[in-house]
C-alpha cells in the first residue's frame, strides 16, 4: 500500500515538474517574441530617424538633422554593441552636419567614435581626413590618409589634404610629394577619374589651414609664403598661389618644391612656357625626383605633343642612363599613346635599374593584364605582393586576373586580404561578384550591402 502511494506521489511530482517546465518554456518564448518585437520596433524607429535626418540635411537644415541623429545616438548608448555597429552611420552623418556648421572639434569627436566601433571604408575615411584637418588635428588627418588610401574618385582630395597638413607640420618634402600626386591625378593621366572642375578639398578646410599658417608670416616668411601658396594652389586660386610662391623664391631661389608648385600654377593658368621653364629649373636641382618628371609629363599632355615628350625623355635618359624616374615617365607617355609594347619595354628598363621598384613592377603587371596575358600579370603582381605585403592594390589587381581566368576561389582570397589591409566598397562589390559565381548568394548579398552602405562600389 505504501509502495503504491510512493509511486503515485512520484508520478504526480513528475507531472508537476513537466507542467512547470512547459510553463517556463512558454513564458521564455513569449519573452523572446516580445524582445524580438521590441528590437524590430527600435530598428524601425532608428530607420525613420535616419531618413528624417538625411532629409533635413539635404534641405540645409543642419540643426534639425543633428537633432535627429543625436536622438538615435542617445538611444544607441542603451543598446548592445551590435546595434551600435549597425547604426554607426548616425555618428558619420552627424559629423558631416557639424562640419557644415564649422563645429570641427565636435565633428572630429564623432569621427573617432565611428572608427572606434568598426573600421570603415575609404569613403568615410576621406571625410575624416578633411574634418581632422579642419579641427587642427593634423597628425590624425595624416594617419587616416596613411591607413586608408582612399578610393579613386576622391584620391586626389586625400593627397591634397595630407599635403596641406604636412605644410602645417613643416614637412616640405612630404607636402610637395603629395601635392604632385594630387595634381597628377587631376591634370594627368587620371583625368577620367576625377572632376577637374572642383577643388581638391573643401575651401573651408584650406581656409582654416591658411589662416593658421598666416600667423607665422613675420617669423618664417619664406616657409609661410610657401605654405600659403600651396593652400591657394590646392583651392585652384592660381594667381594668388603664384604671388606667394614668387615671394618664397625670392628668399629661397633654390627651393625646387616651390618651383614645382609654381609650375603647377602656370599649368592651371595655361601659361605653358612659364611652366616648362620652372620644370626645367626644378629638374636641374633635383634630376632624380619622380615628382619633377610627373610634372614634365603633365606639361606635354597639356600641349598634346606626345612625340616631343618621347624625344625629351630619351635625351634626358642619354645623359643619366640609370634614372628610374625617366624610364617610368617614358612608360607613362607610351601608355598615353596606347603603345603597350614600348610601355612594357620602358617598365622593364626601369626594373633592370631597380628590381625593387614597386611602381615599375605594378606598371609591368598592369600592361600584361591589359593585354590579357594573365599568367604573366599574376606572376608580376605576386612579386609586388612579396615586396609590399601591406599594399592592397596588388592583391586587388591580382584578384581581377584570377576572376578573368575563372579562378574565383583565389580571387576571393586576394580580395579578402585587400579588405583586411584597406576596407573599400569597390572591393566588397568585386568580392560579391565572385561569391555569385561560386553559387554563394548569401555571402554575395552581405558584401553588396556592405558596399552600398559604405559608398556603393557598383
Amino acid at each position: 500500500m505504501n509502495d503504491n502511494r510512493r509511486t503515485l506521489a512520484r508520478q504526480m511530482n513528475r507531472s508537476a515538474l513537466l507542467y512547470l517546465s512547459m510553463m517556463l518554456l512558454l513564458l521564455f518564448s513569449f519573452h523572446l517574441d516580445a524582445e524580438a518585437a521590441d528590437t524590430k520596433a527600435t530598428r524601425h524607429m532608428f530607420d525613420d530617424r535616419m531618413a528624417s535626418g538625411h532629409k533635413e540635411s539635404e534641405a540645409g537644415r543642419m540643426e534639425a538633422a543633428i537633432s535627429d541623429y543625436s536622438a538615435i545616438i542617445r538611444l544607441l548608448s542603451q543598446t548592445d554593441r551590435q546595434m551600435q555597429v549597425d547604426y554607426r552611420m548616425a555618428w558619420f552623418e552627424r559629423a558631416l552636419c557639424l562640419e557644415k556648421l564649422k563645429k570641427y572639434q565636435a565633428a572630429a569627436a564623432d569621427m573617432k567614435k565611428l572608427f572606434g566601433l568598426q573600421p570603415m571604408s575609404r569613403w568615410p575615411c576621406y571625410a575624416a581626413c578633411r574634418i581632422f584637418a579642419e579641427a587642427g588635428q593634423y597628425e590624425d588627418a595624416i594617419t587616416y590618409v596613411d591607413k586608408y588610401t582612399v578610393s579613386t574618385k576622391t584620391r586626389a582630395g586625400a593627397y591634397a589634404i595630407r599635403s596641406a597638413c604636412s605644410a602645417m607640420l613643416h614637412h616640405p618634402t612630404q607636402t610637395v610629394r603629395d601635392l604632385m600626386q594630387a595634381l597628377s591625378l587631376n591634370f594627368g593621366r587620371h583625368d577620367r577619374q576625377f572632376d577637374g572642375k572642383q577643388p581638391f578639398c573643401s575651401n573651408a578646410c584650406l581656409a582654416t589651414l591658411a589662416s593658421k599658417a598666416g600667423s607665422s608670416l613675420q617669423t618664417h616668411p619664406a616657409e609661410t609664403h610657401f605654405e600659403l601658396g600651396i593652400f591657394d594652389l590646392l583651392a585652384e586660386r592660381y594667381q594668388d598661389a603664384d604671388k606667394h610662391l614668387t615671394k618664397c623664391l625670392k628668399v629661397q631661389p633654390g627651393n625646387w618644391q616651390a618651383l614645382n608648385a609654381q609650375a603647377n600654377c602656370y599649368l592651371g593658368l595655361n601659361e605653358l612656357k612659364k611652366a616648362l621653364k620652372n620644370i626645367n629649373r626644378a629638374l636641374q636641382l633635383e634630376p632624380n625626383n619622380p615628382a619633377n618628371y610627373a610634372l614634365l609629363e603633365t606639361y606635354y599632355s597639356r600641349t598634346g605633343n606626345f612625340d616631343a615628350i618621347i624625344d625629351d625623355l630619351a635625351a634626358r635618359l642619354k645623359k643619366t642612363p640609370k634614372n628610374v624616374s625617366i624610364c617610368i615617365a617614358q612608360a607613362n607617355a607610351f601608355s598615353r599613346m596606347k603603345d603597350s609594347a614600348k610601355e612594357l619595354d620602358a617598365f622593364l628598363r626601369a626594373l633592370t635599374i631597380d628590381p625593387k621598384s614597386i611602381t615599375a613592377l605594378m606598371g609591368k603587371a598592369r600592361v600584361y593584364q591589359e593585354t590579357f596575358q594573365y599568367d604573366k600579370a599574376i606572376t608580376a603582381f605576386s612579386e609586388a605582393i612579396r615586396l609590399a605585403p601591406k599594399n592592397s592594390d596588388p592583391y586587388s589587381d591580382r584578384a581581377t586576373c584570377y576572376f578573368a581566368v575563372q579562378d574565383y576561389q583565389k580571387a576571393v582570397a586576394d580580395l579578402t586580404r585587400a579588405l583586411e589591409i584597406a576596407p573599400d566598397p569597390y572591393t566588397y562589390a568585386a568580392r560579391a561578384e565572385c561569391y555569385m559565381k561560386l553559387g554563394k548568394p548569401d555571402l554575395a548579398a552581405k558584401d553588396k550591402a556592405e558596399a552600398d552602405q559604405n559608398g556603393n562600389g557598383s
